[in-house]
């Protein structure tokens, strides 16, 4: 049982599922009533904590601006430029930009069940490239909420296609939506969604 290594929480998900596993363990006597109380008080002591952790914080006066400019100004800093090909970056403000991919104004900015927060504020690349400069084109290039739309799928690609050419230079936004990898699945392979590697190709 994972009680005995003192692995007390549970993901949720299970629906109580593991529950007669513990049960087969005390009556096959793998584990003692005073470890499913142990497990019990620390559970309990861990929850008691964060309520009043919770609490306090709800007292306590945070500075939301402030925060995001750091967490900004430390993502600005963590970015590494791999490559950078006939010396395109930096941009000029006198280029037109092509901003293709729906990821530029929706970020996958964390992952699926306990990992997913409410942040205060969120900072998009399209918002960031409107500071830069106002001569800016955007398409969508595919669909987030209707992946498997063929149709629309082809649409929109069509349409990034002829926003990147009107443009000077075409900066793409791809990656991988919701629901190909979670905590509780790992996806198959390393490959993008079949309509974000067309979107690059094309």
């Amino acid at each position: 049982s994972s009680l005995i290594p003192l692995q007390d929480l549970e993901m949720p998900g299970s629906t109580g599922s593991h529950d007669y596993n513990v049960l087969e363990a005390f009556y096959g006597d793998e584990l003692k009533e005073s470890q499913i109380a142990d497990c019990a008080i620390r559970v309990m002591s861990l929850m008691l904590i964060g309520k009043y952790v919770l609490e306090a914080s709800r007292r306590r006066r945070v500075d939301e601006v402030h925060h995001h400019e750091l967490a900004y100004k430390a993502a600005v800093n963590s970015c590494v430029l791999l490559k950078n090909e006939n010396d395109l970056l930096p941009l000029s403000q006198g280029s037109s930009i092509a901003i293709i991919g729906e990821f530029a104004e929706r970020p996958r900015i964390q992952g699926m069940g306990s990992s997913q927060v409410l942040p205060t504020s969120i900072s998009t690349a399209g918002d960031r490239f409107q500071d830069f400069t106002s001569n800016i084109e955007y398409a969508p290039g595919y669909s987030l909420d209707n992946s498997n739309d063929e149709g629309l799928a082809h649409s929109l690609i069509e349409e990034a296609v002829e926003c990147a050419k009107s443009c000077d230079v075409a900066i793409i936004f791809v990656g991988l939506p919701e629901g190909y990898e979670a905590e509780g699945f790992d996806r198959g392979s390393l490959e993008l969604p079949e309509h974000h590697d067309v979107l690059v190709e094309q």
